[in-house]
């Protein structure tokens, strides 16, 4: 971990929220190698039984309070399953306001992103 975060570009995959009893490793790693947050690109994504709006919020605000951070530089919806419209509202909004920057999808079929894509103004950056 110490050698990658030396790279000064690095990606870090969250696991989620739920999972995270404390500040990860890299957290306390970065500081020590005096690291920038900015030089950090950190990914995280919404787990399947949060994927609504209020679940989507509440897991966001989760994955920031136990990691220390003060934003995500992208976050994705993990599967498409359960209320993906209402999670990516709330993610748009996320957007929106700044608090990530960059949305995205993962695991959705063709057939299911070109759908998904159809009924919402906001594009997934990622897929």
């Amino acid at each position: 971990m110490r050698s990658l975060l030396r790279l000064k570009r690095v990606i870090i995959l969250s696991i989620r929220p739920h999972s995270i009893r404390q500040k990860p490793r890299w957290v306390a790693l970065s500081a020590e190698l005096d690291i920038d947050r900015a030089d950090i690109f950190v990914t995280s994504k919404l787990w399947v039984s949060d994927t609504s709006y209020d679940g989507a919020r509440r897991a966001y605000e989760k994955s920031l309070a136990r990691t220390g951070l003060d934003y995500l530089d992208l976050y994705l919806i993990h599967n498409p399953m359960n209320d993906v419209f209402g999670a990516w509202r709330a993610l748009s909004e996320l957007l929106q306001d700044g608090a990530v920057r960059a949305i995205g999808t993962s695991n959705f079929s063709r057939a299911r992103l070109e759908d998904f894509i159809s009924f919402n103004e906001v594009v997934p950056q990622v897929n």
